[in-house]
């Protein structure tokens, strides 16, 4: 192994290694808990303080239109991030041999494997990202937040028949 090679291994496995760290928050939010408490109170006021309205709609119909209605601006993002949904040239992944896609954010090895696969080089930027938590989830299909000090990417994530696709949404530079 050259000693580039060996860098970027150990840099991998530094970022990896202190994600825990960053688990303090809720790992994950459910899609199906948001609709129960959309149910219980369809006040979306309400909701959108401890939901990322956004993230919900990309993962499900249910509620689009009225978290449309809700904000308009929404909408708008929705529309432009719902395109790299499907399958692309940009479209990224890797096999995993797990059940549930949970399973993938809660193993170092496959978090490296995302990592390996959204980020072009695993330099002094790749410390300097992380998985935002918590991870939108749904059934096998997620939204992810990749941040760091100056950006934030959005990604959908789906599991099948124990591959993981990967495409990238968006992102903002601040």
């Amino acid at each position: 192994m050259s000693i580039d090679n060996s860098l970027k291994f150990f840099l991998l496995f530094i970022l990896t290694n202190s994600l825990h760290v960053t688990f303090s928050q809720e790992k994950f939010i459910r899609f199906q808990d948001f609709r129960v408490a959309y149910i219980t109170n369809p006040n979306l006021n309400d909701l959108s303080k401890d939901y990322n309205l956004l993230f919900i709609s990309l993962l499900d119909t249910a509620c689009r239109k009225e978290i449309f209605e809700y904000d308009l601006e929404l909408k708008d993002l929705y529309l432009e991030y719902s395109y790299g949904m499907q399958m692309n040239a940009s479209t990224v992944g890797f096999v995993a041999h797990v059940q549930k896609l949970d399973d993938v954010f809660n193993s170092n090895r496959l978090i490296s494997k995302v990592y390996h696969c959204i980020l072009d080089t695993v330099t002094q930027q790749a410390i300097n990202r992380k998985i935002g938590f918590p991870i939108y989830i749904k059934d096998n299909i997620a939204i992810v937040e990749v941040i760091s000090d100056k950006s934030s990417d959005i990604y959908y994530f789906r599991l099948k028949d124990g591959v993981v696709q990967i495409n990238w949404l968006g992102g903002v530079i601040e």
